[in-house]
């Protein structure tokens, strides 16, 4: 269960109203309980003001999306993904170019401009 996974601290965490990691908790157990219960999941607990748990939201959405980057460079590559398909006939194009192209599906996590945007 979540208790046996997170361990007496994490209750602890959860029941000080004024630990800043309370609602980060509180998200990452949700989401342990049921990942597919998406509602449930991002329902703003009381006690909690919006921008907080709109911040913890992004902040979990921002760490899931990191790892999922991290899962697909080491699948996906220029060799293995030459480009996005949306269909056999349909092609993403790459919006981080001076001209939008099409290039391999990892390359979509530029973060910054680089010598391959000329």
């Amino acid at each position: 269960g979540i208790n046996a996974e997170y361990g007496s601290d994490h209750d602890v965490v959860m029941e000080d109203s004024d630990n800043p990691l309370r609602w980060q908790l509180l998200l990452q157990r949700r989401i342990a309980e049921d990942p597919s219960a998406t509602a449930a999941i991002v329902s703003q607990p009381e006690g909690c003001s919006a921008p907080v748990w709109h911040l913890e939201n992004i902040r979990e959405l921002t760490k899931e999306l990191n790892l999922l980057a991290v899962a697909l460079d080491q699948t996906c590559s220029p060799t293995t993904c030459p480009v996005m398909n949306a269909t056999d006939n349909w092609h993403y194009l790459c919006a981080a170019h001076k001209s939008p192209k099409e290039c391999c599906a990892i390359c979509l996590l530029y973060t910054s401009p680089s010598p391959r945007d000329s």
